[in-house]
């Protein structure tokens, strides 16, 4: 079985249409109308038929694409496994995070490695007390996750943008603003703004004072000695509001989160490393993490979803 072909037809399934599933995949409808016609006689079955304007799978078609999932899903898993282990075998990968979660498909890359490597040593640290630059160009970690306003790289440092921009302001339950899904920076004007700590990379801290200032709005500033960890629980308690470049995985108990749609200095999710380091785990990761982005953001197109 053509596996590309069957990635089509699942397309073209969900899409309804050859002309909606072209458009998805960035093929001509034409071609893609014969590759479904080859692939149908392949398997000698028709999979799908046109009713009402659209095209719907048969019998067949619908046996097919029930299973089709866990058939791709296997197919990927094992052809990423298989590409690794003849690479390059993963040994320890020192990564410092400057948010208490993991960034978006982080978590199921490392999973990935460390199911094919159960020996790999993966440290994760406390990002907030290294500064960013330095702990790379010194070996001190291998990898930075954090979030950089624009696409500016430190020199000797690669960048790699994990996803697009999501940012959200966390309210307490009672807040005028909590019944809504996401509010303008102009909305939030003479509020109390709790910030982030002033630690050895500020990039949360930074990304915060600098939308403030450019925002055009009246607000006050709650600094604290805070830890990071428990910054969030100040916003339940009475303190102000928390503006934060990407969402929270756990909320505080009576607090919601808004995303915020017009900050005017964006905050992108991203990893660094270093280009001279001594560690060769390091581009191998940058390198197969940029392919499972690619890989992961195609599989949440092709389900409708936005990644965040």
């Amino acid at each position: 079985m053509n596996l590309d072909r069957l990635q089509e037809f699942v397309v073209i399934a969900e899409r309804g249409s050859l002309s909606a599933a072209a458009d998805v995949l960035k093929i001509a409808p034409s071609t893609l109308g014969a590759r479904l016609r080859a692939f149908e006689e392949s398997l000698d079955a028709k999979l799908l038929v046109s009713e009402g304007g659209a095209l719907e799978p048969t019998e067949a078609g619908r046996i097919l694409l029930s299973r089709a999932g866990g058939i791709l899903a296997t197919y990927r898993a094992t052809a990423a496994a298989v590409a690794t282990a003849s690479h390059h075998a993963f040994r320890r990968l020192r990564i410092a995070l400057v948010e208490t979660s993991l960034p978006i498909y982080l978590g199921p890359f490392l999973d990935r490695i460390n199911r094919t490597w159960p020996e790999v040593r993966i440290d994760l640290v406390n990002g907030s007390r290294l500064p960013l630059a330095e702990s790379l160009l010194n070996g001190t970690v291998d990898l930075y996750c954090t979030l950089l306003m624009d696409d500016a790289v430190p020199e000797g440092l690669t960048r790699l943008n994990i996803a697009r921009p999501f940012h959200h302001v966390l309210l307490p339950r009672e807040h005028r603003l909590a019944q809504r899904t996401n509010v303008s920076i102009r909305e939030l004007d003479g509020e109390c703004f709790i910030l982030a700590p002033n630690s050895e990379e500020p990039c949360i801290r930074n990304f915060q004072l600098t939308n403030l200032a450019a925002a055009g709005i009246r607000y006050r500033t709650y600094d604290s000695e805070t830890d990071a960890v428990y910054t969030a629980l100040l916003v339940p308690i009475g303190k102000g509001v928390l503006l934060m470049p990407s969402p929270s995985p756990n909320l505080p108990p009576n607090s919601v989160a808004l995303s915020v749609r017009d900050l005017p200095y964006p905050a992108t999710p991203c990893v660094l490393s270093c280009r001279q380091s001594a560690n060769p785990d390091v581009s191998e990761f940058m390198a197969g993490f940029a392919a499972f982005i690619r890989e992961a953001s195609h599989r949440d197109a092709m389900k409708g979803g936005v990644a965040p």
